[in-house]
């Protein structure tokens, strides 16, 4: 009966969300504002809240058929790539906009927290505070309605960080879709939901392990996190693959290679964590020159990721292949095809990239292409004119193809700029051999990160210079000259395109302090500070207001905020006197 009744509930809301828009949801990583001295070491956790929110509402078929979409942690990372704002710093307020804009997302969620140790009889807590912003509007959802302080608020032990994501998501699907009193779930089915992914004991050794700066006790609390993974009721899931990758990573790092493939391996096929893995085995066996073995687990990276860099990686490793098969020439013939494929495809995604052009140059090369060659390895030195192993391999070109002047004029080159040519010259006379090495770059854990989803990762384009810091600059030059009225018609164009921009409203506000509207200038400095926390200047005019109306109080909080910006601004060391004196 109870289920017949669920069941009802959850057909009547279906249909009446079926009729309105689906809000688009995007997570930020969460600010750490920990007051603690090694607050670096938890600065992960931030992500691991954003990653945590998007994965939990984002496949929760329950949640997605009602009223929210999620954006993957992914799709976030790769439109901040395009936007090319940083992954590894938090972005601000106005970034974070952006990126939900560049998302087509209606709903922006931005956090911060505080972890504080444990003391005697109590484990170390975490408090969160979450805002949910309506992007279109660039205002707290549910601040039109005057209700104040709309943020969400929880604290939990750290340990229960899994429990604390399960009902943070709660409360925001509530928040975003309205559905208090008519959702036919409870917060507790979100708990349920999340802890059944990874069971309480075994996701406690795995965030104790991550947090652990000892290299043995990681090793330990990882390694119990796989094993209480592994005794869970489901046969068709006994492996932890968060805490594989890190023993993998942990074991990687201390050259204990064989031990970091053994776990690296663990990774099932259908994880979201099998490329990264794949890559990192392929990785290894490069580095042992065990050529085939790295194919293989390269290959099956390849074809998951769909990188630039990937593609380049492989197609480098399959000439180095074919070049170490000494006994069977249609194998080597076919490892160079083969790597000549994988290059031609990472061209035609960045035709601009010279690493990869240097590589497929190679590559043709080698394949007695050497029109094709020339045509690649033309394109790389123009763009260095003084690469010398470029002149050295285009030399041999031109002087296969029977140009001997410019094979004559890139070997002079060459022989200038190439402090080892007496060596490759006696290699390639002797035997024909290039002794010249392939160019990859290393792919980093964080990009493996961004390409681990179903778009294919291409390289942004190059944009034309930003139209809105044209127009700011006009702003600034119009605002030195005193030509306040016209740098305040600029900057309103600049807010009708950028609602977001924190400098604009910088200098609205010193337009209305040179005027001496000071409501007006404090309301757009607080604007300002909303966008961007960390604009100095905002602090600094409104301490100096603060002072000059004797709010001494709201002087030292403006102070306080500057001080932790910037404590060796001069300006902020001045002020500091003066907020002394007002409070005396």
């Amino acid at each position: 009966m109870k289920r017949a009744i669920l069941v009802l509930l959850l057909f009547t809301f279906l249909k009446v969300s079926a009729q309105t828009p689906k809000n688009r949801v995007i997570f930020m990583p969460f600010e750490n504002k920990s007051p603690i001295e090694n607050k670096s070491e938890f600065n992960w956790i931030g992500e691991a809240i954003a990653k945590g929110l998007a994965d939990l509402l984002g496949d929760s078929k329950e949640v997605s058929s009602l009223s929210i979409e999620v954006v993957s942690n992914e799709e976030r990372k790769i439109a901040q790539q395009q936007l090319r704002i940083s992954l590894t710093s938090l972005p601000s307020i106005a970034s974070s906009l952006k990126v939900a804009r560049e998302t087509a997302s209606s709903m922006l969620v931005i956090g911060e927290y505080n972890i504080f140790p444990a003391k005697e009889q109590t484990d170390a807590t975490i408090s969160v505070k979450a805002i949910i912003i309506e992007v279109d509007k660039g205002k707290i959802l549910g601040s039109d309605e005057g209700l104040g302080d709309n943020s969400i608020l929880l604290s939990e032990a750290l340990t229960k960080l899994q429990q604390l994501q399960g009902k943070l998501a709660y409360r925001i699907f509530l928040r975003i879709s309205g559905s208090v009193g008519t959702f036919p779930f409870s917060e507790m089915d979100f708990i349920r939901k999340v802890t059944n992914r990874v069971p309480p004991k075994a996701f406690e050794a795995y965030i104790k392990g991550l947090l652990s700066n000892q290299t043995e006790l990681r090793e330990n609390y990882l390694k119990n996190a796989l094993r209480i993974y592994a005794e869970r009721e489901d046969p068709s899931d006994k492996i932890y693959a968060d805490a594989a990758i890190e023993l993998g990573y942990l074991y990687m790092a201390q050259s204990r290679l064989q031990e970091a493939i053994r776990y690296f391996s663990l990774i099932p096929q259908d994880s979201s964590r099998y490329p990264e893995s794949s890559f990192h085995i392929g990785l290894i066996y490069w580095q042992q020159k065990n050529y085939e073995q790295a194919l293989a687990a390269l290959r099956s990276a390849a074809e998951k990721l769909q990188m630039i860099k990937v593609h380049n990686f492989l197609g480098a490793v399959a000439i180095q292949a074919s070049l170490a098969e000494k006994k069977d020439k249609r194998k080597s013939a076919a490892l160079l095809n083969e790597g000549i494929e994988y290059l031609k495809n990472a061209v035609a995604s960045d035709p601009e990239n010279t690493e990869i052009l240097f590589n497929y140059g190679i590559a043709l090369f080698l394949n007695k292409d050497f029109a094709q060659a020339i045509e690649n390895l033309e394109k790389v030195l123009v763009s260095n004119p003084n690469d010398g192993e470029v002149c050295f391999v285009l030399a041999k070109a031109f002087q296969e193809i029977g140009n001997k002047e410019r094979a004559f004029e890139l070997d002079d080159q060459a022989r200038r700029l190439l402090r080892n040519y007496a060596r490759l010259e006696n290699t390639w006379t002797k035997n024909k051999n290039l002794e010249i090495p392939l160019r990859t770059s290393q792919v980093s854990r964080e990009e493996l990160a961004v390409v681990i989803s179903e778009k294919r990762n291409k390289l942004p384009e190059k944009k034309a210079v930003n139209e809105i810091e044209i127009f700011l600059q006009q702003a600034r030059s119009l605002y030195k000259e005193g030509r306040d009225d016209e740098a305040m018609q600029v900057l309103r164009r600049v807010l009708v395109s950028e609602p977001m921009t924190a400098e604009a409203y910088l200098l609205i506000g010193n337009i209305y302090l040179r005027r001496g509207e000071m409501n007006q200038a404090v309301s757009n400095f607080r604007t300002a500070i909303f966008w961007d926390n960390r604009l100095i200047e905002a602090y600094i005019a409104l301490t100096k207001i603060a002072i000059e109306f004797k709010n001494c109080l709201e002087a030292e909080n403006w102070l306080k905020s500057a001080l932790e910006i910037s404590p060796q601004n001069e300006e902020v060391i001045a002020l500091q006197r003066q907020v002394e004196r007002c409070s005396k």
